[in-house]
């Protein structure tokens, strides 16, 4: 049976946001059974809370926000990905800002911080949707799609004119270890043609190579990858990131061509308009390449070594 899952104590981070370039603290706290992800935002007065759903889905340009107005955080979609990776389904999140830090523009950083801070498996169990008929959505001439399975499989394609990424896919089945092995140090990228023009839309204002990969037409800008295909597994962990808006884990093959921010959130919200092609699964054991791995031994994960970037991110528990 998949169960819920906190961490066992508090861990926080520094950094600077990756479109605001606002500095920012950021603190992780455990949570009760059933609480959710939670975000809760300390330098606005009330200090108010927004909850991981679908229905908080923000703003989705360049980056996955949780809410809206003034109480809104952008660029959360790395931080979800660690921890739906990881399986961790309580926690709460502390920020002084609009924005989450960027770090080294992967999830690997944050992976480190949760599992040093300890996962401890709940007392209750986590319903899973379990995708019984196909479902798919199409925007422009972008796919995403989903059809049953016994875990969480994604194959994701995209297609780049520049020559230094062109058209890449990769199949990858969710699990923790999976996960932190082939997934998680694939940094967010963009193109460098690109760059003015974020700007000028007041984004990327935190962006750097210590934090992004820059693809131009004749070179990248980085001394190098860390994966062969690095773009499409960076597409891969913002997808695992942005599926935490489901509330639960999805056992479905989710198939995306050249898919986005955008397009993810779509396909969440398509899930629960079309009720009649799930169903919740409760009380199940589930197969063995799923994420079940016991939430008290964090320590048996091996984590590959990252050489830091020159921001420094301070991680402390």
């Amino acid at each position: 049976m998949y169960v819920q899952k906190t961490i066992k104590k508090q861990v926080s981070c520094s950094g600077i946001g990756l479109h605001t370039g606002n500095p920012v603290n950021m603190t992780f706290k455990p949570a009760a059974i059933n609480s959710g992800i939670l975000f809760k935002r300390m330098d606005l007065d009330g200090h108010p809370i927004l909850k991981i759903h679908a229905r908080n889905i923000g703003d989705l340009s360049y980056a996955t926000t949780v809410g809206a107005g003034e109480a809104a955080i952008k660029t959360i979609e790395h931080v979800l990905s660690a921890m739906h990776a990881l399986g961790v389904t309580n926690v709460l999140i502390e920020l002084d800002s609009n924005e989450a830090p960027v770090l080294d523009g992967s999830s690997s950083c944050f992976i480190k911080m949760l599992l040093d801070a300890g996962l401890t498996a709940q007392n209750a169990m986590n319903k899973l949707i379990r995708i019984q008929h196909p479902i798919e959505v199409r925007v422009k001439d972008t796919i995403i799609s989903v059809e049953p399975y016994d875990g969480l499989k994604m194959t994701y394609t995209i297609d780049f004119s520049n020559p230094f990424i062109g058209t890449q896919t990769k199949t990858f089945e969710l699990t923790p270890q999976g996960y932190i092995d082939d997934i998680m140090r694939a940094r967010t990228f963009c193109l460098y043609e690109e760059i003015e023009y974020l700007w000028k839309m007041g984004l990327s204002k935190g962006g750097s190579l210590d934090n992004a990969v820059v693809f131009a037409q004749d070179r990248i800008l980085n001394d190098s990858l860390r994966y062969d295909d690095e773009p499409v597994r960076h597409k891969i962990l913002d997808l695992v990131g942005d599926l935490a808006f489901l509330g639960h884990p999805l056992l479905g093959h989710i198939k995306v061509y050249k898919g986005g921010h955008l397009l993810h959130a779509k396909f969440v919200k398509e899930i629960f308009a079309k009720p009649e092609c799930w169903t919740y699964l409760v009380d199940r054991k589930l197969s063995p390449t799923f994420y079940q791995e016991d939430g008290d031994h964090a320590d048996l994960f091996t984590i590959p070594k990252i050489t830091q970037s020159s921001s420094n991110p301070q991680i402390f528990v």
